[in-house]
């Protein structure tokens, strides 16, 4: 796990927190997008690409981890 720990925070609290580490601005932005539009639950329901492409209904990630 790479020593992190979730912490409650803003996109743009995350994308300082990322530039102060060192990343890429484009990635600290790509990453707090892509974040952020989870947190609004835009991801919330796979597309039925994935029964398409698999022949198998999509499964959450608890499942995918055995919770």
């Amino acid at each position: 796990m790479a020593g992190y720990r979730y912490a409650e925070t803003t996109p743009a609290e995350f994308a300082a927190t990322l530039l102060r580490r060192g990343e890429e601005p484009w990635w600290a932005y790509a990453y707090t997008g892509m974040l952020e539009s989870m947190r609004q639950g835009r991801w919330a329901k796979a597309p039925g690409a994935v029964t398409e492409l698999t022949g198998r209904p999509p499964i959450s990630i608890g499942e995918l981890l055995g919770g």
